[in-house]
């Protein structure tokens, strides 16, 4: 018994420290996906609104959509 009353608190600080960890990873992996959705979206209505006349480009760490800004330059070019 007096073993398990020593392990206990070490658990719930591993168990704590896990659920940071995750919780800080679904953050860094949200604003990997989110972010560069929005600012795409956000050129798009300058582009639709004739504020913006230039085409998309992306940032470092924008490339998961680099496929996606070429085929909208395609159709600003048009």
């Amino acid at each position: 018994m007096k073993d398990l009353k020593s392990i206990v608190p070490w658990i719930l600080v591993i168990l704590s420290l896990s659920v940071m960890v995750i919780v800080f990873w679904a953050y860094y992996i949200s604003n990997k996906i989110v972010g560069p959705i929005e600012r795409v979206l956000k050129e798009l209505d300058d582009v639709i609104s004739g504020k913006r006349t230039e085409p998309l480009g992306t940032r470092k760490g924008d490339e998961m959509f680099d496929e996606l800004v070429k085929r909208i330059n395609a159709l600003i070019k048009k």
